[in-house]
């Protein structure tokens, strides 16, 4: 009987054993952050790219303003602000560290954990901009956040020319993941900023600009349409998305006033220009600048988004024929050209 209860007793002791060593393992993998431990089988790390490998992004001329994209205040869609820098040829440094820093308008917030700072960002001889980070992008607390983070930086760098494609480094090392995103390879624009599928799966896209819930800002949606490809057929799927309204549950706001109608929709090649026919209740709203502003702007980012020709200006109708100003006193008795700001910081 004595050697049962010795053997018991040393049962007990190794099961306690065992579960302090499991304890302690939890709290370790608890405590560390969202990195893959096994980097891709092909990974560089950016100090054993050669330097004649490197190079910076250097505009050919100075630019005061870049475009940031920030998210809205539920975080479930991006948002393109212009922010004014101090002239550089650094644009693609400074557009990151803007991006880092947060936005300093209403109605959008941060995209990226609060201290994660630049550590580097360069060129090779591909279209590839290397972005390496701090350790403190690890931060990020799920797959949503992360998709996020990794898109409000690809739509802001691939803003500029020479970059199509992102690829992120933490502390100098490429990573396989973070909360099961795919970070090992460069990143693209795909299909579209705030991709939202359809029912039906399609290959044509357009991009509509809605109004974010306090209707103070303008909110890109990339949505499917069903066309043949056609330039006119494409506008005008893209302007009766417009018209009818945010996908529903999205939280955004129609910008423009409910019952409009797309009368129709020309294209002047010769004078580039996008010709838009409105009915009446376009107009419906009555008055507000910033209820104007929001419209047309919406009108004007829509039309520009459009792929398959060169449009230059918007000319808008009403009923089929030109007016000299909507009821704020915008002046649409000629064509428009795209604004050179989106929702101003």
């Amino acid at each position: 009987m004595s050697g049962y209860w010795v053997f018991a007793r040393k049962l007990k002791v190794i099961c306690l054993l065992l579960s302090i060593m499991l304890a302690m393992l939890l709290i370790n993998g608890c405590g560390q952050k969202n990195r893959s431990n096994v980097p891709p089988a092909d990974a560089k790390n950016a100090e054993e790219m050669p330097a004649s490998q490197k190079r910076q992004l250097v505009l050919s001329s100075e630019r005061s303003q870049v475009s940031i994209y920030f998210a809205t205040e539920d975080e479930r869609f991006l948002v393109p602000v212009t922010v004014s820098i101090n002239p550089t040829q650094e644009v693609a440094k400074v557009a990151v560290e803007k991006l880092l820093a947060g936005p300093s308008c209403q109605f959008v917030v941060r995209t990226i954990p609060e201290e994660t700072k630049l550590k580097d960002i360069f060129l090779t001889n591909t279209e590839t901009v290397y972005v390496d980070l701090t350790d403190d992008f690890l931060d990020l607390d799920s797959k949503e956040s992360t998709l996020l983070a990794l898109d409000s930086l690809v739509f802001t760098l691939t803003e500029l020319p020479e970059i199509s494609k992102v690829q992120i480094y933490v502390e100098g090392k490429q990573i396989s993941d973070i909360h099961g995103v795919d970070v090992s390879r460069p990143l693209t624009r795909e299909k579209g900023v705030n991709y939202r599928p359809g029912k039906k799966s399609s290959e044509e896209q357009v991009t509509v600009f809605y109004g974010e819930p306090n209707g103070a800002l303008l909110v890109p949606v990339t949505l499917d349409i069903q066309t043949s490809g056609d330039f006119l057929d494409r506008a005008s799927a893209a302007f009766d998305l417009l018209v009818s309204g945010p996908p529903k549950d999205s939280g955004l706001i129609n910008p423009v006033w409910p019952g409009t109608k797309i009368l129709g929709i020309d294209y002047n090649e010769t004078e580039k220009t996008l010709i838009i026919d409105f009915s009446k209740e376009v107009a419906g709203y009555g008055g507000g600048t910033a209820a104007e502003r929001l419209i047309t702007n919406s009108v004007l980012y829509t039309a520009f988004a459009l792929m398959g020709a060169d449009v230059a200006k918007v000319q808008f109708l009403i009923e089929g024929q030109r007016i000299d100003y909507l009821p704020e006193g915008t002046e649409i008795n000629s064509p428009l050209p795209k604004p050179d700001k989106i929702n101003v910081n």
